[in-house]
């Protein structure tokens, strides 16, 4: 009878309380706030690149090619051959 007391009373007789698995830090990446958070740091970092990006020049190569012949006995012989590569800057837009 006594051991019964001793077991099932007393301070060493309860259960420890039940401890998430994983570190603390883990909490923090579950949280919906923090989730935004690191979304939204992350989209104003690529914002960044494109801002920085836009400072420097761009350059194109138009180009074009194509048949011209006045008669059209010769409109597939190498003589009516027309082409013409050029290049194009952008406009900046501010």
């Amino acid at each position: 009878m006594a051991a019964r007391r001793i077991v099932g009373h007393g301070p060493h007789s309860r259960t420890p309380p039940e401890v998430p698995v994983g570190l603390p830090s883990d909490l923090l990446l579950r949280r919906p706030d923090v989730l935004r958070a690191e979304r939204q740091l992350a989209s104003e970092t690529a914002r960044i690149g494109q801002v920085k990006a836009d400072l420097f020049p761009k350059f194109f190569l138009t180009g074009s090619a194509g048949l011209a012949s006045i008669s059209t006995s010769d409109f597939f012989s190498p003589t009516s051959r027309l082409w013409s590569i050029r290049p194009d800057r952008a406009v900046a837009r501010f």
